[in-house]
């Protein structure tokens, strides 16, 4: 993201006081490096704990390459300050930070949530903390040689809802950086720096799908960029030569004998042995007074892509030695290499002194985060038989021991124990209804409704998988976009036997909907798999769905109400909800909780509708660098692809349109409320700030500012019902109504015109997602034809006669 032209000429200032060798950037295109050695403090100003733990694990990565750090803390005035406010995902580029106002974002994560897959995460993470460090998108690479069709780009980009001129597209898309601003000479369709391109912009086949790993030339460009021993260290930096490729990152300097040691420990340690061809075990064993084991310390072939944080490393206290009276202690520390970074280190330690070389000094399991199963049991003998080894009577160098290998008179043995893991039933005590989750932690999330499928529809996956993939399109398919390895789960001697396992795993696992949408994420063009997906959903749905669904309606009795604000009463009033003025309006019935994804689903499930997001597809803003309108999101999968409405089917239905809303309204003979309507049913009429009063939201009234990080089923909050008994009149999603957005005050509430001579709509009531402010009961929000996940609908009609409330 640049910064506003204003700030522009202050922005190349502070890049050149930060490090003067940013002045050497061309053609008015100027580095924004920060100094090599310096430590980035990151501030989290919102969202919630658990993803800034995921936030900062995935970004410190970033770290093991480059000389700088970041330390998160809760510091107002840190470089680098994080927001995760919907929708747009975007930063500024390096020192630009330094010049934007100390109580704005210089990132936004607006389309991650507690409930955003590590895939996702990852992906989002490391390409927008590339930026903080200075790093700007490869596609504009001046080596890259994307085969872009121009004309559609143009086309798609005038139909953004910021429109994009022709020379807006050209500068921010089809423009090339100069070399020395550009972070590899060669481009890298790798690269985390790049944003997938669809085929349907490009000439031909080419296409770039998501990445969620730092490629080779990320980390070495980064490694020159920032060196070690560079900076605060006194060392120079220079850039990379045009066309030629950067060097790799430097080993950082060792005493010479520790250096001696390392090669010679180095020499006798053969290749990494690959465990469950997911992960590589080192374990590193050293006394209680050596220094840290520094990635660095790794050579370059072998360097781990994660290595545990000193506070993760583990202390053993040895007890004392009966022989000399002295304790002693060992520390180890795991490192995996995976690409989901989904397994762990966990306990089960065991000493034993004296020991001998059949008995472990040390063991302990590797378990799945997920699925809280032991794949791997790990023992480590002392084949010497010698406890003081161990204990400090003799000294023993740092050393990176691999399975089976005897090192220093240490041997490492892993013994799988369960490579074909499942998923243990487990119950917990439900939560009471208008109650957060225990320990103040977001709701967990739940896996999709296990299916079992006919013959019919096993022989219709079967068969479409047979007709758009071959064997090595499926095994690239499975490992990208399942996380899985397709030896491992659906062995076979021809490729038709191969495929029918991979079905059989994925409906033991109840995830057949995830993989055929992996399938058609893997193969977008194949017209069967989109097919395909919308028929597994369909079998998905609840057996019992009717051609009709029902509604729990409210009759709000007529009469007078207030309508808008009072500065005097609410102090957060806005303009538009002035001047605060009394209405009437006539009996009328409103549902008392939203559409829910069920209801909604029978209505898709009766008539075949196709909502305005699944019909745009995937809807992405170069400017903005992010998915504007929702990822690839819709009602069916709400927070983009793999995410799911299998265990959502109470949860009130979003991403949908005003359109949307009244297709459904008029398949179920029922109409949107008016915004007179929805107000009067959230506040009654006694002016009151909240549906429920006028005491600030609270995690009991109301689903709100990231409480949960998604959707709550609906009914949940019955401590916030309004007046009426109405319910999540506040948070959960926002919700349509039928009225055009104009000026108060409003003498009588009608009804506009046919929905193809509307300018923007009302949506009240705020979503999950939303500040405490959004939660006032005369807040309005208007919108176009915009689609997030955060909006729905609910239902109102006509007076019926007696009151069903």
């Amino acid at each position: 993201m640049e910064v506003p032209p204003a700030l522009a000429e202050a922005a190349r200032r502070r890049a050149v006081e930060e490090n003067p060798n940013n002045l050497a950037g061309a053609r008015g295109q100027p580095r924004r490096y920060w100094r090599p050695g310096r430590t980035l403090a990151v501030h989290f100003l919102d969202g919630d704990p658990e993803l800034w733990r995921r936030v900062q694990a995935c970004a410190l990565e970033w770290t093991g390459y480059a000389n700088v750090n970041f330390a998160f803390e809760d510091r107002p005035d840190a470089e680098l300050r994080v927001g995760f406010r919907p929708p747009a995902t975007w930063s500024y580029v390096g020192t630009d930070a330094l010049v934007i106002p100390p109580h704005l974002p210089t990132m936004n994560f607006g389309w991650l949530t507690p409930a955003s897959d590590d895939r996702q995460l990852r992906a989002v993470v490391l390409h927008l903390f590339g930026h903080a460090l200075g790093l700007v998108h490869e596609h504009q690479n001046p080596a890259a040689s994307v085969p872009w069709d121009r004309q559609s780009v143009y086309a798609y980009c005038a139909h953004l809802p910021e429109p994009w001129s022709q020379e807006e597209v050209d500068q921010h898309i089809f423009a090339h950086y100069a070399y020395d601003v550009s972070q590899f000479p060669a481009f890298d369709p790798r690269s985390i720096m790049l944003y997938p391109i669809p085929q349907a912009f490009t000439v031909g086949d080419f296409a770039i799908h998501f990445g969620h790993e730092l490629s080779s030339s990320d980390k070495s460009f980064i490694a020159q960029i920032y060196p070690h021993g560079a900076g605060e260290r006194g060392g120079e930096w220079t850039p990379p030569a045009p066309g030629k490729p950067a060097p790799a990152p430097p080993v950082r300097a060792e005493p010479p004998a520790t250096v001696t040691q390392s090669r010679r420990l180095e020499a006798a340690i053969p290749q990494t042995v690959v465990l469950h061809e997911q992960f590589m075990l080192l374990v590193r064993v050293a006394l209680p007074d050596s220094p840290p084991l520094d990635v660095e310390d790794f050579p370059e072939r072998r360097r781990p892509k994660a290595v545990v944080s000193e506070e993760e490393m583990v202390d053993l206290q040895a007890p004392v030695d009966p022989r000399t009276g002295q304790p002693g202690a060992v520390r180890l520390a795991v490192r995996l290499v995976t690409e989901d970074f989904d397994i762990v280190g966990r306990s089960q330690y065991v000493i034993s002194v004296p020991h001998g070389a059949d008995s472990p000094l040390v063991k302990f399991e590797l378990r799945s985060r997920h699925l809280g199963t032991s794949l791997v049991t790990v023992e480590v003998y002392d084949v010497t038989g010698q406890s003081d080894l161990y204990l400090g009577a003799a000294p023993l160098d740092t050393a990176v021991v691999e399975a089976g290998q005897a090192v220093a008179g240490l041997k490492v043995t892993a013994l799988p124990v369960a490579l074909r893991v499942e998923q243990a039933a487990t119950e917990r005590p439900a939560e009471r209804k208008g109650q957060a989750p225990r320990s103040g932690q977001p709701a967990t999330r739940q896996t999709e409704r296990v299916m079992k499928l006919s013959g019919d529809q096993f022989q219709e996956i079967h068969a479409t998988l047979l007709e758009t993939y071959n064997p090595e399109t499926l095994r690239m398919m499975t490992r990208m976009y399942l996380n899985e390895t397709l030896h491992n789960i659906a062995g076979g001697a021809t490729f038709s036997q191969q495929v029918f396992a991979l079905i059989e795993w994925a409906e033991d696992k109840g995830k057949v909907a995830q993989l055929v949408r992996a399938a058609q994420a893997g193969n977008p063009d194949q017209p069967a798999l989109k097919t395909l997906v919308e028929r597994v959903q369909r079998w998905l749905l609840p057996g019992a769905l009717a051609t009709t669904v029902d509604f729990d309606w409210v009759t709000i009795p007529a009469g007078d109400f207030l309508m808008g604000s009072e500065p005097a009463r609410d102090r957060a009033a806005l303009e538009d909800e002035l001047p605060q003025h009394t209405l009437y309006l006539p009996t009328f019935e409103i549902a008392r909780v939203p559409v829910t994804v069920a209801q909604f689903a029978a209505f898709v499930a009766a008539t075949g509708y196709q909502t305005s997001a699944e019909a745009m597809g995937w809807v992405w803003s170069w400017r903005a660098g992010a998915y504007v309108r929702g990822d690839g999101a819709n009602w069916r999968q709400p927070h983009g692809p793999y995410s799911s409405i299998n265990s959502k089917l109470d949860h009130p239905v979003s991403c949908l349109s005003l359109a949307d809303a009244q297709a459904f309204c008029q398949w179920a003979g029922v109409r949107l409320p008016t915004e007179a309507e929805w107000e009067k049913a959230a506040r009654g009429t006694d002016g009151r700030i909240y549906p429920w009063g006028d005491a600030s939201p609270t995690r009991r009234t109301c689903n709100f500012g990231m409480n949960e990080g998604d959707t709550m089923p609906v009914g949940s909050y019955t401590a916030g019902a309004s007046l009426y008994g109405v319910l999540d009149m506040a948070g959960n999603v926002y919700e349509w109504t039928a009225s055009l957005f104009l000026p108060y005050p409003i003498e009588i509430e009608k009804k506009p015109e046919d929905a193809d001579t509307f300018s923007r709509r009302v949506l009240r009531g705020g979503a999950f997602s939303s500040s405490v402010e959004n939660m006032r009961a005369a807040r309005r929000r208007d919108d176009e034809l915009r689609i997030y996940n955060a909006y729905g609908l609910r239902v109102a009609r006509d007076a019926q006669g007696a009151s069903t409330s």
